[in-house]
């Protein structure tokens, strides 16, 4: 299942009203757009209602409106809506190809298709609970299951951040957040370290391979790659667990926490990218400043690599940038070029937009000017 389309209303008709309107999807998306136009805060709105449907945020909105359409692998077409006032869920709304399957009221009452009874069942639940994550049962209600391998599959990396350059673990125990019996850690993005330990326990050589190649091929040259402690850092009496790079023209390992901070950012995107493909489960990957703090070749690798991987391994993909480097490197049929017009915020994309984007193809101008030069404004206006 993959996320298709996305509405969003929060603080709706008061000063604080910020509104996403019909922003569509593809398999493969650039977000571009200025500093302040909405690019972090719409792929913040899509991690949101995964931590939602997923069950892993139980905490709501204050207010909130969430209508977002889904594709299944079956090309059935889900609806779902879900409306927050004060913390306090007044609406939730699924609905399958027209055939409404939940629909629940303010008092927490509603109805809902049980598939193997053949029939809609009355409920009552708290008001603060999504029926979503509180009715998932394979059995009777699979669509909610559906939603739920979704919300589990979002990742969400944000590129211009640390992406867990100064998060250490011990390998003994369970320190740095990785939980006993639990693999909850390896949806949170700053636990690299542990991530790449559960990979290498599982895929051993070859995951390592890889990743050495995916550093190779975007002009880290190194040999080696893996976990190793260090005496000069203890957690509770406990040496840590530092992640490190063999580089080829250095006689000994680049730790982590030395790494700079634009290798490392690509080298945790690629442990957990990686992770993904080895793992074999359907991922949908959020990339918030794809490209910060890499020079233009660096940069441009990885983003071919990071595309490539999407194609091949057919996990959806949704980046940003404002970097015009990595614009003139992306595919025009990938864009979406996001406007906000004071609280409104709306996509282009070839989607919605096709002609203006057909019509630019035969200007002879590079990708950047379609969105530096404003060729765009006035097609996004009702």
């Amino acid at each position: 299942m993959r996320l298709t389309k996305l509405n969003f209303i929060e603080y709706k008709a008061s000063p604080k009203e910020w509104v996403l309107k019909d922003a569509t999807f593809n398999n493969i998306n650039l977000v571009v757009g200025k500093n302040g136009s909405g690019k972090t805060r719409l792929l913040n709105v899509i991690a949101g209602l995964a931590g939602l449907l997923s069950g892993r945020n139980r905490k709501l909105f204050n207010n909130a409106i969430y209508k977002a359409e889904f594709e299944s692998d079956c090309k059935s077409v889900y609806k779902y809506e879900l409306i927050i006032s004060d913390a306090k869920i007044q609406s939730e709304i699924l609905v399958k190809n027209d055939d409404v399957l939940l629909n629940r009221k303010s008092n927490g009452e509603g109805s809902l298709r049980a598939i193997d009874l053949n029939n809609d069942i009355k409920f009552e639940v708290p008001n603060d609970e999504l029926v979503a994550v509180t009715r998932l049962d394979k059995i009777q209600h699979p669509f909610f299951n559906e939603l739920n391998e979704w919300a589990r599959s979002v990742k969400h990396y944000k590129f211009g951040e640390q992406l867990g350059k100064n998060r250490l673990f011990t390998m003994i125990g369970n320190l740095g957040g990785e939980s006993s019996g639990s693999d909850e850690f390896l949806i949170d993005a700053e636990q690299v370290a542990a991530i790449y330990k559960k990979a290498f326990e599982e895929y051993k050589d070859e995951f390592d391979k890889a990743v050495i190649k995916d550093m190779n091929d975007i002009g880290y040259p190194c040999s080696d790659v893996g976990l190793s402690t260090t005496p000069d850092i203890s957690i509770q009496g406990v040496p840590a667990a530092v992640l490190f790079v063999k580089e080829d023209d250095l006689p000994s390992n680049t730790e982590q926490l030395v790494m700079s901070q634009g290798m490392f950012r690509a080298f945790s995107l690629l442990i957990q990218v990686n992770y993904s493909i080895f793992s074999g489960k359907h991922t949908s990957i959020l990339i918030d400043d794809i490209g910060e703090g890499l020079d233009f070749d660096r940069s441009s690798r990885l983003i071919d690599k990071i595309l490539k991987y999407s194609k091949s391994n057919k996990f959806d993909l949704i980046m940003t940038t404002n970097d015009r480097y990595v614009m003139n490197n992306v595919d025009l049929k990938y864009w979406s070029v996001i406007r906000r017009d004071c609280h409104e915020v709306k996509l282009l994309n070839k989607g919605n937009s096709k002609e203006i984007f057909e019509k630019f193809k035969f200007v002879g101008l590079n990708n950047f000017d379609f969105f530096s030069s404003e060729y765009y404004l006035g097609e996004m206006d009702d």
